[in-house]
């Protein structure tokens, strides 16, 4: 960034913040402890859901993190619009994506706008679900950074594996 040009522009945007109506789960936990510490000086961070609201979504408001929730699905394509629509208001200079619905929409998106884009693996699945493989082979080059909770996250050993917390 510039200097005097203003703080970076962060759209961090989840498929979901919790499983099955949980009030906590691990990527929601994270933001809560992450969205309070930004300093505002350097990242002005905003928050999008694909999901509708739900009772982790309430608990994350209710820890003061704003967030929006588009209603959506990981397989709706009207998804597209309502992130573009999102995107096109914040202007975001980093757009960073936590889950496989929010990569397949905003790795596109992050292209279109000029934005980069930063992939964020929580899970240390020891498969990809057969859907997503050919995705990320066409998507590839899309992605400008990511982060891995795990080397069994970090795809062919291409991502290195870092503590969530570091990226603060």
């Amino acid at each position: 960034m510039p200097a005097g040009s203003g703080p970076v522009r962060v759209m961090h945007v989840c498929d979901k913040f919790g499983i099955r109506g949980s009030r906590v789960h691990g990527v929601s936990r994270l933001l809560a402890w992450w969205f309070p510490r930004f300093d505002r000086r350097r990242i002005e961070p905003m928050l999008v859901h694909l999901r509708g609201d739900d009772a982790a979504a309430r608990n994350l408001r209710a820890s003061g993190v704003s967030a929006v929730s588009l209603g959506k699905g990981k397989f709706d394509l009207t998804t597209w619009r309502a992130l573009r629509r999102t995107a096109e208001r914040f202007r975001p200079d980093v757009i960073h994506v936590h889950g496989y619905g929010g990569a397949n929409f905003c790795r596109p998106l992050a292209r279109l706008l000029g934005a980069k884009l930063v992939l964020h693996e929580h899970a240390a699945y020891p498969r990809v679900p057969p859907y997503q493989v050919p995705l990320d082979l066409a998507m590839a080059g899309m992605t400008d950074a990511g982060v891995a909770v795990s080397a069994i996250g970090s795809p062919i050993g291409k991502i290195p594996v870092r503590g969530s917390a570091r990226y603060l």
